[in-house]
């Protein structure tokens, strides 16, 4: 089992493939975290594994995180909507390549 720090905080890792999410307690032990849709926790979680720790933010593609969680990319944007809505993400835009904008989400803490 992790093992939770002094932030309250869990860290799980994949040894295979050094790829981490942190997971806060205080996010997810609410009653608003838990009425979210069980597809919007999960894609919650998969953007875990994109977020850097110094700027909580990530920009994976929606088709990369519908791949992930096995979901259709409309109900993977839904998700990212109710998670933009109750808190828990910003979602801006980010230039990627000087070609192009893509969607950078920011994880935010509900409670601020």
């Amino acid at each position: 089992m992790p093992a939770a720090d002094e932030n309250n905080s869990i860290e799980v890792k994949d040894g295979r493939k050094r790829q981490f999410g942190v997971v806060y307690r205080n996010h997810i032990d609410r009653d608003d975290f838990r009425a979210l849709s069980p597809s919007t926790r999960l894609v919650y979680f998969a953007l875990l594994t994109f977020v850097g720790r110094a700027d909580q933010q990530a920009w994976p593609k929606v088709s990369r995180l519908a791949r992930m969680v096995g979901a259709s990319e409309r109900t993977v944007w839904r998700a990212v909507k109710s998670l933009e809505s109750a808190g828990y993400l910003t979602i801006g835009k980010k230039w990627y390549n000087r070609a192009r904008r893509v969607n950078l989400y920011t994880l935010t803490d509900p409670d601020e």
